[in-house]
């Protein structure tokens, strides 16, 4: 019977070892590729952005000349901007919330604002994004 739990043992110790070792081998994966994968994740977020841009510049500028006339706010400059993209951004978080019934946290609610207000902001360097694109024609 002692020799069986011996064999238990050294297979419960062995499978720890090889489990610690597929960790080891990840993290050092992980930390050999991070340059790469932090440029993945900021060329994600750049179109993630420009998107966004693209989405909400109809929106502003058709609403730019509405608010000027009726509240005398011109949202096309930088302070104005900011707000007005990040409640367009929150309200639509707020209309996928009805339609999909999503529930909506503060946390998706503040990074909602969040990601209006970065829009808001970067809104001038968005129009001229610069740097190669993928099909772009090189001639």
């Amino acid at each position: 019977m002692g020799i069986l739990l011996d064999a238990f043992e050294y297979m419960f110790a062995g499978g720890c070892l090889l489990a610690m070792n597929f960790v080891f081998m990840f993290l050092f994966g992980l930390l050999r590729n991070l340059p790469a994968l932090l440029r993945a994740g900021r060329e994600v977020l750049r179109e993630t952005l420009i998107m966004t841009y693209r989405l909400y510049r109809p929106v502003i500028t058709h609403a730019q000349a509405v608010t000027h006339r009726l509240l005398g706010i011109d949202i096309g400059r930088s302070p104005m901007r900011v707000i007005a993209t990040a409640l367009l951004s929150l309200l639509i978080m707020l209309g996928f919330d009805l339609v999909l019934r999503w529930r909506v946290s503060v946390f998706w609610s503040v990074l909602a604002v969040l990601h209006g207000s970065a829009v808001g902001l970067i809104w001038d360097g968005l129009e001229q994004a610069d740097g190669l694109r993928t099909g772009e024609d090189l001639q």
